[in-house]
């Protein structure tokens, strides 16, 4: 993971040493080269597990508001860079449900909270007029808070767990938009892309020792926007998008020495689960 992050780390540097020498060198280039994006938007969070080992499953909704900000930087005429953060401004308090897979009885209850924060940064090229092509990377970090738990079949040693998963995506698709920002009244646009994680990592407090790591699946990644100009150069609208991910599951088996003759086998498992993201906001979006 280190390595992968120092990789973004250093495609950021460079755009930006980029973005700062354009700068210096031409600042009339510079007005046509540059817009950037704001919204708030609201998210309603689908979480699903299924576990495997326990057979238990929970399906959790969540409304969290969240932050994000971002630059597009136009490399050439038919190229373009962008550089987008989406941030958890608080996450809501929920109950979450688990239920025996077999006949739906109800298992545990406990109290949970989900943070999501990602940044995203993107190649465009241009196919047609209002089309392109789009590939690039996503790394998002997903943060579970759970905590009063109660069943009337076990104990809980416990009474907050956390759980983080990091994620690297390689994302490619396609992008439409009806034109550029200071030549419209109103401004279409929207994507499709499709991604695989390239590199994932789960912890959980309750297993310290333990990376469940390179968990496979998909992701899918759509969005549609609107806007209406209000000067010369800024655009304000509504912004939906929806959002979809698939991971399986990740088991390790864990041996421990029992006495001087015997060993304990145990199978600790990051179970297969799905996330559906449904964002609705207000977006302002501004040329420099």
């Amino acid at each position: 993971m280190v390595v992968w992050l120092r990789f973004i780390t250093c495609i950021l540097g460079c755009v930006l040493s980029h973005s700062a020498f354009a700068f210096k060198l031409n600042a009339a280039e510079k007005l046509e080269k540059f817009s950037f994006f704001s919204a708030i938007n609201v998210e309603r969070i689908e979480y699903q597990e299924l576990a495997n080992v326990l057979p238990v499953q929970s399906k959790t909704v969540i409304y969290n508001p969240i932050m994000r900000n971002g630059g597009v930087h136009k490399l050439s005429d038919t190229q373009l860079l962008m550089i987008e953060s989406i941030s958890t401004i608080y996450p809501s308090r929920v109950d979450e449900q688990w239920r025996l897979s077999n006949n739906n009885l109800l298992f545990q209850e406990n109290s949970m909270t989900y943070t999501l924060n990602t940044k995203r940064i993107y190649y465009y090229q241009q196919m047609l007029s209002r089309l392109k092509w789009v590939a690039g990377l996503e790394y998002s970090l997903h943060t579970f808070k759970r905590f009063d738990p109660t069943s009337q079949y076990i104990d809980f040693d416990w009474q907050l767990i956390e759980e983080t998963k990091a994620e690297i995506i390689l994302n490619s698709g396609f992008d439409f938009d009806s034109g550029r920002l200071t030549h419209n009244d109103w401004r279409y646009y929207g994507h499709l892309l499709f991604g695989i994680p390239a590199f994932t990592r789960a912890e959980n407090t309750q297993y310290t020792d333990l990376f469940f790591d390179n968990a496979r699946g998909y992701s899918i990644h759509s969005n549609f926007g609107i806007s209406k100009k209000l000067t010369h150069k800024v655009h304000a609208g509504f912004l939906l998008e929806w959002d979809y991910l698939y991971r399986d599951a990740v088991e390790l088996t864990v041996v421990e020495p029992f006495n001087d003759e015997f060993d304990i086998t145990t199978v600790v498992e990051y179970p297969k689960h799905t996330t559906q993201i449904i964002r609705l906001g207000f977006n302002v979006h501004w040329a420099l």
